[in-house]
């Protein structure tokens, strides 16, 4: 979990990676978030006070993606009602961004009840060879799903067009963090620049 985070959809948001995905998209930046463990399971609750801790200030939204968000069922539903039960409580206004590598259709037919506390979702398998041209997108056979009024507005009516994209990085006791969607090539050219430096990336989630 992190915040803020703020290149994975719109404004100043928290980032919640889930643990577990069993799509293994060629390709993956994450491969760090594939393992199920049972060890590092939260509850609903733990992570619903973390992030009001953390988002006193400004939250413009959640961003959950990993991993793989549909392969924890109940646990993501619970999540999502949590957060719609707070924004309905506190009067916030903040939206709710869903990443999944299953494709859309496959979610309408069997998680179609999550649906209904989504925002937005961007949905469909991470393609390696397809470009990486659209904001927010891994792969150019995805798009944002927009779901609600809310969404619609952030992310289709150009009424915010400050949403930032790129690569965010965050620095904790664990080690260092990237943040975003790479572009073809930006990860090996960054560990290029590096080395030239005289900094080794050690444990990177692109070559678990």
């Amino acid at each position: 979990m992190h915040y803020p985070v703020s290149v994975l959809g719109h404004g100043h948001r928290v980032g919640i990676w889930v643990q577990g995905c069993s799509i293994h998209c060629s390709g993956c930046c994450s491969t760090d978030t594939w393992e199920f463990d049972q060890n590092r399971a939260l509850e609903v609750e733990t992570i619903l006070d973390w992030c009001k801790e953390v988002s006193v200030g400004d939250l413009d939204g959640f961003t959950i993606t990993g991993g793989e968000p549909f392969d924890q069922l109940t646990g993501l539903l619970a999540l999502l009602e949590a957060f719609m039960d707070w924004r309905e409580s506190s009067g916030r206004s903040f939206d709710l961004l869903v990443y999944s590598g299953y494709p859309m259709r496959h979610i309408e037919k069997q998680y179609s009840a999550h649906l209904a506390f989504i925002d937005a979702l961007v949905p469909e398998p991470f393609l390696h060879e397809k470009p990486t041209t659209k904001q927010y997108c891994g792969s150019d056979n995805q798009q944002i799903i927009c779901l609600t009024p809310r969404a619609r507005a952030r992310y289709l009516s150009g009424e915010f067009v400050d949403s930032a994209s790129g690569i965010q990085v965050a620095v904790d006791k664990q080690g260092l963090w990237m943040i975003g969607i790479p572009r073809r090539g930006d990860l090996e050219r960054m560990e290029r620049e590096c080395r030239k430096r005289g900094l080794i990336l050690d444990g990177v989630s692109w070559r678990c």
